[in-house]
């Protein structure tokens, strides 16, 4: 029998006829007799995955069944991918673990494939600046930044150049401008 197709067991029987003393053969008789084997069915055992990583770094997946009655019985079915991010902060990695789902003759096989993802990094975007005037004149400055994605703040100390005036005249008021400066990840 194989997987698809009935087989059959033959038996066959023989007998040697001797004469009356036992001594010489005068014949034989030879009967058969079969026995109809029904077809094995396909037994699928566990599948092998196969991943392919695309272009836009998304996963598709295969699993394919090989029958352990017939290797030359081989089934492939492509999976459904999900996946699920256990989310990378600014500071720590994450990973990203994908699960490939299959129904194959009314039974579900899955696998799972994770990816480790880098912490992500601070995200600072421009600073809001804090001035203040002291009883002398002089002014301080304060650059707070902000990380947009996990609200982390940072507070930098300003620098000052030299003032520069421009003197009032007849029709327009003078004014000094100060300049704040800070460096902040290798920015000014």
């Amino acid at each position: 029998a194989t997987c698809t197709e009935k087989g059959k067991d033959v038996y066959t029987a023989t007998a040697t006829v001797k004469d009356a003393e036992g001594k010489t053969e005068i014949g034989t008789l030879t009967d058969t007799y079969e026995v109809e084997l029904a077809a094995l069915g396909h037994k699928y055992g566990a599948p092998v995955w196969n991943w392919t990583k695309g272009e836009n770094n998304t996963y598709t997946a295969t699993a394919t069944f090989t029958c352990a009655n017939d290797e030359k019985h081989v089934e492939t079915v492509d999976a459904k991918v999900t996946e699920k991010s256990d989310g990378a902060t600014c500071t720590e990695a994450g990973k990203i673990t994908y699960t490939a789902t299959v129904t194959f003759e009314g039974k579900d096989y899955t696998d799972t494939k994770t990816e480790e993802v880098a912490a992500l990094g601070h995200n600072y975007g421009e600073p809001t600046w804090n001035w203040s005037k002291g009883d002398d004149g002089s002014y301080t400055a304060i650059a707070t930044f902000t990380c947009d994605r996990c609200k982390d703040v940072q507070k930098v100390f300003a620098t000052f150049g030299d003032p520069v005036e421009t003197k009032a005249t007849c029709t327009e008021a003078g004014k000094i401008t100060y300049t704040a400066t800070v460096t902040f990840n290798g920015k000014d």
